[in-house]
């Protein structure tokens, strides 16, 4: 192990960042909450290399290209260990952040296990707790996340059995953006399901709607 990466992995014991989340809530299939605190104290065993990990280190650079090559986007990267202001416990690395200020987070998968469609906004669930300083890395831009040849769908088939349609996109996107957050309610408890807290968000609008 090089120098460099030994001395990365002691500064990453000093906080809670991205991959430690997942497992100190328990989500994690690579570990749990008391992998956390051994490896914070320093008392877990070294981890060693392994072929994942190499290979995640080596696309990394390529994908990064590749989202700006798709996304017209310059992604600028490299800027270290970032630390929370309120809460110093917490920190990150960004594996990039486009010109329009998106956190961009880049993962090399095995399989497709938990993820969508290319461009949807099926991610894997414990997506949000690896991010907990960037939850923007877990949002999706509106054109994608929407499916409008599928709303279209639903839309000409619920006014043709004499149905009226409700669209609640602009109650939870903005013009570029559908986020998983707004204000301080999470809005998804998974890629298909609204949030308790989400649902009573939007009611009164939902009811302001259907009275018109």
């Amino acid at each position: 192990m090089s120098n460099d990466r030994t001395q990365w992995l002691a500064e990453r014991r000093k906080f809670i960042g991205g991959s430690d989340s997942a497992k100190a809530l328990g989500i994690s299939k690579w570990g749990g909450p008391l992998d956390v605190y051994f490896d914070k104290r320093g008392e877990s065993e070294p981890l060693d290399d392994n072929p994942a990990m190499y290979w995640g280190r080596v696309l990394e650079p390529i994908v990064r290209d590749e989202y700006a090559r798709r996304s017209g986007q310059c992604i600028t990267y490299g800027e270290g260990i970032l630390r929370s202001e309120a809460y110093p416990f917490m920190g990150a690395n960004l594996d990039g952040r486009g010109a329009d200020g998106r956190v961009v987070e880049i993962k090399t998968a095995r399989s497709a296990d938990g993820w969508g469609d290319e461009g949807s906004a099926d991610i894997p669930a414990n997506c949000l707790s690896r991010h907990l300083t960037s939850a923007s890395a877990c949002n999706n831009r509106r054109e994608r996340a929407i499916a409008p040849g599928r709303l279209a769908a639903e839309t000409a088939a619920a006014v043709a059995a004499g149905g009226r349609v409700i669209d609640p996109t602009d109650w939870m996107c903005t013009p570029s953006t559908c986020p998983v957050i707004v204000g301080d309610i999470l809005l998804y408890r998974d890629a298909d399901h609204l949030t308790t807290e989400a649902a009573d968000f939007l009611m009164p609008l939902l009811r302001a709607a259907l009275f018109a």
